[in-house]
């Protein structure tokens, strides 16, 4: 099986200027292109951007990974067809739908699981007379609706109004809200039914941007972490996240169903859930930390996305290759 992993999904998507030969598109699965290899089977052909030397590859043997043939993309097998792995392209209008911010708030809104005090704003009035609604709250962020690991989302005060050409690029307006944890549950999907449904913790910053994630392949243990941390009901949240990924199985999705959520200081000082941030209807980072967490299903795995090896554990081991700008740690530690 040919094998491309198309992490510029998103920008197939959305991007009108996406072209997949040009270079800010490579680059982007060049450097994060290593997340496959914990997936890898020996019979494969990664059809890479990549180049790994021998150093990479026994490091990968020697973490347990099978190694697949890995070729250009010019020495591709013409006769054999080539699988979109990160993100399955079947039906890109629907693809698009089922991808977009904008369809996760609308769901949000109408299943009272989220955007409570968010608008689509489409001008700097807009935000404006939404603002003044809202007097009470500070801070607040917009988003784009097609960006990917909240790499575009911009923060601001509501003493000082972003230019226009900011708000014409983020539509949705939501407040900052004290968030406390970001975790996000996948739903697997095969044959349009789901087989198996797993959680990792997001390791985000204050604005929502992608750092790591951690897990457990035991997934019984976040039944008492929510309750042992949070005292919140896991069954209950499951139930709410599982009436979203059934929404999204009727509009047809073939994939994943990835549900970004987190929990929050509410204004009466107390945990509350936020379940709908948005919805992921591919492969993502949170699968690869949980594939990775197989490994040793009795441990909790942290993946994380660092400069600096220092700044993480010492037992820590690199994912990445010799030669990537993107450099991440794996580490395994009782829960």
């Amino acid at each position: 099986m040919q094998i491309l992993v198309n992490l510029d999904y998103e920008s197939y998507l959305f991007d009108p200027n996406y072209h997949e030969n040009a270079t800010q598109f490579s680059d982007l699965i060049k450097n994060f292109e290593y997340v496959f290899f914990p997936f890898a089977k020996a019979s494969d052909t990664l059809i890479s951007h990549q180049i790994y030397s021998e150093n990479d590859l026994n490091h990968y043997r020697n973490l347990g990974f099978n190694i697949p043939e890995i070729k250009e993309r010019k020495k591709a097998n013409k006769n054999m067809p080539i699988i979109n792995w990160w993100g399955e392209k079947f039906n890109k209008d629907l693809e698009i739908k089922l991808n977009s911010k904008l369809t996760s708030v609308m769901i949000a809104q109408e299943n009272d699981l989220g955007f409570w005090n968010g608008v689509l704003v489409y001008s700097n009035e807009d935000i404006f007379n939404h603002l003044q609604k809202n007097i009470k709250i500070e801070e607040w962020i917009l988003k784009n609706p097609f960006g990917m690991s909240g790499k575009s989302h911009y923060l601001f005060s509501k003493k000082k109004i972003p230019p226009e050409h900011i708000v014409l690029s983020r539509p949705i307006l939501e407040p900052l809200y004290k968030r406390i944890l970001d975790f996000g549950t996948t739903f697997e999907v095969c044959d349009h039914k789901i087989k198996n449904i797993f959680t990792v913790i997001n390791y985000n910053d204050h604005i929502g941007q992608f750092k790591g994630a951690g897990t457990i392949f035991d997934q019984k243990y976040f039944y008492d972490f929510f309750k042992v941390n949070y005292n919140l009901d896991f069954e209950k949240i499951l139930e709410k996240l599982q009436l979203i990924a059934n929404l999204y199985l009727e509009m047809g999705s073939q994939n994943n169903i990835q549900i970004d959520s987190f929990l929050y200081i509410n204004s009466e000082g107390k945990v509350d859930l936020y379940p709908l941030v948005e919805v992921n209807c591919r492969k993502t980072m949170g699968l690869v930390c949980y594939e990775l967490s197989r490994r040793h299903p009795k441990l909790w795995c942290d993946w994380k996305f660092l400069d600096d090896k220092k700044t993480f554990y010492h037992e820590s081991f690199h994912l990445h290759p010799e030669n990537s700008k993107i450099k991440s740690f794996v580490t395994y530690k009782n829960s």
